[in-house]
Order: structure tokens, then sequence, then C-alpha cells
């Protein structure tokens, strides 16, 4: 329908409101005797208007969606023990502030239903409603509610802060590059997959509803409109008590229908946001409801590749698959858009995910996705070292527009073991650093301390220097390599609200030696400590509660003498130059807006480097004392690496895109490496002890999870070997997706592959224990390969231009099954172990399979985490498995 069609229904809708009931029926075949379709849309409308609370009229829109902001302020009353400090912002269904809760001395997020709809019963029951099903989800990237009460007639829920913006704040912000699109859309479906696997559909997401904090952590918020059912089987019906109240142009068509519904429309709802976050346009545009629903009902948006030249096809398809009209087009399953959305990463972050033109794309020009088991981990961040004669050439001819051909960069993890590691600092000879770790720590135990520790450039193990509960980074050495000043967090409160209160949390500056001993408290201030060339002075930055600004300790008298002034904002991260002339810092002007500026070491006017109203993460000098290299996201949406000369001028890319981002760079002395830190979401294999599946009765108990194979990179789908003695899994621990394998104590650690490249996995081990096969993206599309399982050179056994994905063998280890879309669908497939022709075995759809113990069966599924159907090892009937 066009919108004129709308217009239409709006009329007869309202003219209908207007008349008694008992001549509505005579009325509306009067109204609509030449158009059926006008008519059943009514007649949709009306009944919905019976169980959602009048929707449609002017009064419930009025209600619903522009309630108008006329409560008292509450800034600095107390409600219980939660005392307000200001307002956050306000919606339709209530305040927001920011309050401390005195009890647990932290702050919280306070909504407050306000004083006029404490008599509205529907209201007060959609209030408590949301609190109790976000509070019965537990997920990192779901806002986490704390509390829910009524004091004095004023109800209430305490919730966990979230520092940030929304998304709808994001994208006025300007162009939204891809990897960041697909960072968002995959912490939105791990949220949104959690609730669905709780019975919970959230069926409000939009761009308001979703929270992105400094760090890049999404939070998914506002459940007020969510339902509970019964987790994959029971849907919602769209005319219940507030169900239409979803916001047009993100609900999908069943929704504006009042129809019943699934997860399938968050789905939905979350590809609009996906849409509109590629095109920087809604996928339902209108100026009215009446618009936007015939928008929504009438087609499905337009290709995004017809607004953006450099989208991946694979976007396009995947964006479209989320927006088709019918549910049972589109994804069926949270967890099968989030597969393709990680594999569209993966490559995109690897150079591998190409631009293809819809029409191609529609003709299957880029690689089917690679499914893969996703493992939920902590956001871990690992030390990265590129280094050699060719990154001393690199940087040395960095300030030419042009270059001679040059030897390529060799980029390495310089770590790789369990836990959070961060700013690296190189010893004045460039043989060691000094970083900051948690031991190992985190993962399933939760955030640890860091302390310092200290490395050789090679195999050898850290060695430890602080032992502090409190949190230890920056270390940097002195020019004589003797010692080693730090930052240790205090934990006294911060005392002004903090957008990002790692910068704004007070500091205080120790020293150490670089071969262990006590440490020395020699200053108190914020975040950034620096040698100067000679070693008699420290650079360190003042509190931003304090001055904010940059200082000169003199390590002999103790003497500080200010060299910034940065009022209103505040300068950290101070950074000598090699030769000691200048210092280089950051200037903090609020969220989004840290710019690089530099200072003469004895005082005098600072120079702006960088204008780009865009975070920055770290500064270093260049050996030469002559350009800057800094971390930020400027211009590539993502974080890389940039340089700019000391004197002013364009900043220009030094190394784009790694694969995590690049942040707090750090340069040898000599010139010949660089080292940067890259963050990115770590899993790592656990193993759980106790009676287990010892009964074939319901599992369990289990004891707590305990690190087995554990690393900076991400290790996931373990599979073990027939005799239990061997693990084979698949690890980044190189900087590369590749198959490894090691005994059942996570010890002997061998790579077995070393494609070089992205996306191998799924290794399944054969029924002797001497194979394994996998699945990997290596000659350019998904095929099956097996290696042998003591090393060896991986034989590939399918090719073409399908994908090929999940093997499994059969149970005497002659045949192969896998799924595969080169029939257009995909299917389980078989081809012999030795290598031959492939064969399909399902003609009804397939995901993954495996063979029963006896031999003459294969159990499969149709999709991610559905029922098992069987079917003969050769094709034939399939049939749901029965108990």
């Amino acid at each position: 329908m066009d919108s004129e069609h709308w217009k239409r229904i709006e009329r007869v809708y309202y003219s209908l409101l207007a008349s008694p009931s008992m001549h509505r029926a005579a009325l509306l075949d009067e109204l609509c005797s030449d158009d059926q379709d006008v008519r059943q849309e009514v007649e949709s409308l009306l009944n919905a208007r019976e169980h959602a609370g009048d929707f449609l009229s002017r009064r419930g829109l009025e209600d619903h969606l522009a309630e108008p902001a006329s409560e008292p302020d509450l800034t600095g009353c107390t409600l219980g023990h939660y005392h307000i400090l200001f307002a956050l912002g306000a919606g339709a269904m209530g305040e927001v502030y920011l309050a401390r809760d005195n009890r647990l001395e932290r702050q919280v997020a306070l909504k407050i239903l306000p004083a006029r709809f404490t008599r509205d019963g529907e209201r007060v029951a959609r209030f408590r409603r949301e609190a109790k099903i976000a509070s019965a989800l537990n997920h990192p990237n779901i806002m986490t509610i704390y509390d829910i009460g009524e004091i004095a007639a004023t109800s209430f829920i305490a919730a966990e802060y979230v520092e940030g913006i929304t998304l709808r704040e994001r994208l006025a912000a300007g162009k939204i590059e891809l990897l960041e699109i697909l960072g968002i859309a995959i912490q939105c479906t791990r949220a949104l997959g959690s609730a669905h696997e709780a019975g919970i559909i959230h069926r409000d997401i939009k761009p308001e509803n979703i929270m992105i904090r400094p760090d890049g952590t999404v939070k998914v918020v506002d459940f007020g409109l969510a339902r509970i059912g019964v987790a994959g089987t029971e849907s919602v019906v769209a005319t219940q008590i507030g169900a239409l109240m979803g916001t047009p142009r993100y609900m999908p068509p069943e929704q504006a229908r009042g129809q019943r519904l699934d997860p399938r429309t968050d789905i939905f709802s979350l590809g609009a946001v996906l849409y509109e976050m590629a095109t920087g346009r809604p996928a339902f545009p209108g100026a009215s409801t009446a618009e936007i629903f015939a928008a929504l009902l009438g087609s499905e948006p337009g290709a995004i590749s017809e607004c953006s030249d450099a989208t991946p096809g694979e976007l396009d398809r995947i964006v479209s698959k989320a927006l088709r009209t019918d549910p049972e087009a589109r994804y069926q399953a949270m967890q099968e858009l989030e597969a393709d959305l990680q594999n569209l990463k993966d490559r995109t972050e690897a150079g591998t995910a190409p631009v293809v033109p819809r029409k191609r794309a529609q003709h299957g020009a880029t690689a089917p996705p690679h499914p893969r088991l996703m493992h939920r981990g902590v956001l871990i961040s690992a030390i990265i070292l590129a280094l050699g004669l060719a990154l001393a050439w690199y940087l040395r001819t960095a300030r030419l527009g042009s270059r001679p051909e040059a030897p390529s960069v060799s980029v390495v993890p310089l770590t790789s073991f369990a836990g959070d590691k961060d700013f690296g600092s190189f010893s004045p000879d460039g043989s060691r650093i000094a970083f900051s770790w948690s031991g190992g720590k985190g993962g399933f135990e939760g955030p640890a301390a860091r302390n310092i520790y200290t490395k050789t450039i090679g195999p050898d193990e850290p060695v430890q220097l602080t032992f502090t509960s409190e949190d230890d980074k920056l270390p940097v050495w002195s020019p004589d390599g003797q010692y080693i000043a730090f930052c240790r967090a205090t934990t006294e409160p911060v005392p002004r609200p903090a957008i990002w209160d790692v910068r704004h949390r007070p500091y205080a500056v120790y020293v150490v030696r670089a071969s262990g001993g006590q440490e020395r408290k020699v200053a108190e201030g914020g975040m950034g400590v620096s040698w100067s060339a000679d070693g008699k002075a420290l650079a360190v930055a003042d509190s931003p509660a304090a001055s904010g600004a940059i200082f000169l300790l003199s390590l002999e008298t103790g003497e500080r003498r200010q060299i910034t002034s940065p009022h209103p904002y505040f300068d950290y991260l101070p950074v000598f130059s090699p030769d000691g002339r200048w210092i280089a810092f950051t200037r903090d002007f609020g969220f989004a807006a840290r710019e690089i500026f530099v200072v003469p070491a004895r005082g005098g006017a600072a120079r702006q480097l960088t204008f780009d109203h865009e975070p920055t993460y770290g500064t270093a000098w260049m050996a030469d004392s002559r350009e800057i290299v800094f971390a930020s996201n400027r211009g590539s949406g993502g974080e890389s690496l940039w340089r700019v000369a000391a004197t002013g001028g364009t900043p220009r890319p030094l190394l784009t895109r790694p694969q995590g981002g690049g942040f707090n760079p750090s340069i040898s002395r000599q010139g010949n490496r660089l080292m940067y830190t890259e963050s990115f979401r770590d899993t790592n294999i656990y193993v759980y002890g106790g009676p287990g599946f010892e009964s074939r009765s319901v599992p369990g108990p289990f004891s707590g999870p305990k690190g087995l194979i554990l690393s900076s990179r991400r290790d996931d789908s373990p599979s073990i070997s027939p005799d239990g003695e061997r693990i084979a899994f698949v690890s980044r621990r190189t900087g590369n997706e590749e198959i490894w394998v090691c005994d059942r104590n996570g010890g002997q650690l061998a790579q077995l592959t070393s494609f070089k490249g992205p996306g191998t996995g799924t290794p399944r081990w054969s029924p002797d224990g001497h194979w394994i096969a996998f699945d990997s993206l290596a000659a350019g599309n998904p095929n099956i390969y097996v290696i042998k399982a003591e090393g060896g050179t991986p034989v590939r056994l399918t090719g073409g231009p399908s994908g090929n994905f999940m093997p499994s063998w059969s149970f005497d280890g002659k045949w192969i099954y896998f799924k595969s879309d080169r029939s257009r669908s995909d299917q389980l497939w078989r081809v012999p172990a030795t290598g031959g022709a492939a064969s399909q075995v399902t003609r009804s759809g397939a995901s993954e399979a495996f063979p029963s113990p006896d031999g003459k069966l294969v159990y499969f599924t149709k999709r991610p985490w559905g029922p098992i159907w069987t079917v003969p090892v050769d094709g034939g009937p399939e049939e749901p498995l029965r108990e």
C-alpha cells in the first residue's frame, strides 16, 4: 500500500471511532465497498484497539509518544538509600537520574515513574514488568537491574549506570564505518540471543534503546515493552496491552498488523537498525505513522549498496535476510544472524571481504557465511610487536608522501599468554619491555587488577615487579634502564561525575627498580608519567579534580612546575621527546574529543596538532623527535595508528586497521621496533569437573570451571580425541586462525596448520584418532580439509564456488559429512575421507550432523539450536528424532 491508502485507512478508522458502535458495521460497508484491502486493515486496527488501549487514537499517541516533561526536578533529594545527583534524561515511561547508592557506594541510574502515572494501573504494571524482565537477564550487553521499589508513592528502578551515548546520538555524529557497525550489531545479537533463550522478546529495538559505552561495549536497554513466553515454542499475541506501543519505523509487519510475535520480531527490528547504521537513513521512511506503515507493509527496503558504493555484498545479503517481510524467510534465530555478522567482521578485519555490487551479490559473488562456535569471553588486550629493518625503514620514510617498494613489516603478537595486557614500553636498549598485566586472572573470575611486569623480547617468561590489589599501569623506563616509573589507581572517590572515569579517577606515581624491590611513591596526580632525557625529572599529569595540568617534577628536590594550563579541560598522558626538548600530551575536551598537543619542556605555549574531535589512545615519538605516532579512530572508523609532524600538519596513516584496533603505541629508541596494544573479545577453553555425564539422566553436578587452554587470543571449538587424551582446537595466538592440538591437560601444544589467514575452524577427530577434519577459507571460499593428527600437509576434499562447512566423520571413518549450499540451499552432503565426488544426503535443509553409534543413521539439525532429525547414512527419509 502507498501513503494515500494509509491516509484513507486513517480517515476511515477515525470516522468509525466517532460513530456509535452499533452503526460501525454498516458505515464500514459504505466507506470500504470499493477497497477490501482498506477494509481489512481498518478491521485489524479496530480489533487491536480493543486489546491495545487505543494505540492509533490521537489521545493514545499523545499519552504514549509525547509525554510532557513536567515532573519536578529531584536533584539533591534522597530516595531511600539513593542520593540523587542530577538528571540524565527523560522518556515516556519515566525520568532517569544519576544517583549514588549510599549502601553499596556506587553510582546507579535511577528510573522514576512520574507521579502523574501512579494512578494508571497499566503504566505501573508495565514499569514493574520492565524491572522484573530485565532483572531476570544476566548478560554483559544488557543493562543490569539492581533494585525495584516504591517509597512514599514513588516507584523506581535502580539500574546499572551506563556511561556513553545512544546509538541515535552516534548516528547523528556522522558516518559509521563497517567494522564499527558490525561490532555494535554483534553485541546486540548476543544480548537479544540471551534474552530469547530466556523466553523474552524485547519488541522495541531501536537506536534509542542501544547504548554505546566509551570503551565500545554495547548495552541493550529498556525492556518496558518486553514479553515473556516459553523459549523456543510460544509466541506472543501482538494485540495484548502495550504490544503496539513499539516504534513503527522499526517494527516488523506482523507487529504492525497485531499478529503473533516471536523472536524473529527482534531480528527484523535489529535489521532495520543495521540498515540505518549502514546507510544513514531509515529503512522505512515517512513523515507520519501512516506513511511509515505504508513503506513497512508495502515492500522491502532498497539494497544498502544503492546508498553506498563501499558496502560489501555480504552485508547487503545479511540485512536483506533480516528484513524479509515473511518471518519464515528471515533468520530463524538471533545466533544465526550473529554467526553471519561475525564471519563478515573476521573477513573484513583480515581484508578478505570484497565490496560486491548488489547485482553480483544476488548471484553469489561473495563467499557464503562461515559459521563457527561462538564462546562467551571477555574483552582482552594483547601487546603486538612490529619489528625488523623493514619497520625501521618504514618509520624513517614515513614523512614522505610516497615511498619506493619496501620490504614487508613483520607484525606478530608479543604477548599471547592469558589475561589483560596493556601499556607496553621499551627499555632504552630495546631488548626488553615493561607492561601492565592482570597475571592471567580475569575471565570467569571477573576483572582483575593489573601489576607491572617486564619481559625480554622473545620466549622468556614475564617477571612481576609490583604486587598490589590496585591497578598499576603506564610503566616507563628511566633513560639508564635502572628504574621504572608507573601510575597506580587509588581508591579515593571521584569528586565529580566522569564521562570516562578511568581518566578522571585519581592516580599516584611510583618508582621501582627494573630488577624489582621496594616501590617509592613520588607524586599524586592523574593519568600519565614520562622520564626526561637526563633522568632528573618526571612529567606527570595532575588530577582532573585539581588543576588537570601537566607538571614537571624534580626527582632531586621534589619541586613541581606547571607547564600547561588546560582549564576548564584537563591534560594527561605526557610523553617526552627522545631529544628532551618537547612534551607531547593529550587534552580532553569531553566525550569523543581528545586532541594531541606539544609543549616545550622548559615551558611555553602549547601547540595543538590534531583537530579531529575524535578519541585518541596514546602517543609515541619517532626516534628522531620530528614526528608523533598516535592511536585514533579518525577517518577509518576503527582504532588505527597515525603520525603527525611535531610542527603541525595533516595526520597520515601509519598502520591502518589492525585486527583488534591499535592503542597505546611505543617506539624503541633505535627506531626499528613499534609496539602497540590490540583489544578484542577473547575466548578461552575451560573444563568442568564432577560426575557430569556419568549417568544417562540429567547431567551434573559439575564443579566450577577451570582454565584449560588459555591465551590472550581466541581459543575455541575444542574437539576431544576418541581416546580422550588429546584436544584439537582453533586458536589465533599466532595472529592467524589455525588448528592446534594439545594433551588433555592443555600441555604439549602443537600447531597443525599454517594457512596464515582467516576462517579456519570446526576441527573433528576421525574415529581412529589419526586424522582431523576441519573447514577453512584458505582457498578463497569455505572447503573441507583433513590433516594427520601428528601434523603434515592438509588435504582438501571439496572444491568449486560453493560453501562447505562443519565436517563430521561417519562411524566407520570412511565418509565425512558436511553442510553445503551447492544445491542452492543448505543441505547435508558427504565425501569419501580419502577424496572423491561428494553426494547429497538431505533434501529439506540441514545445519550440523553427527553419526549414530550403530553407523546406520545420521543425526542432524535443520538450523542451529533446532530440533534433531535423522536420515539414513546414504540418504532417504528424513524424520524428527523421537524420544
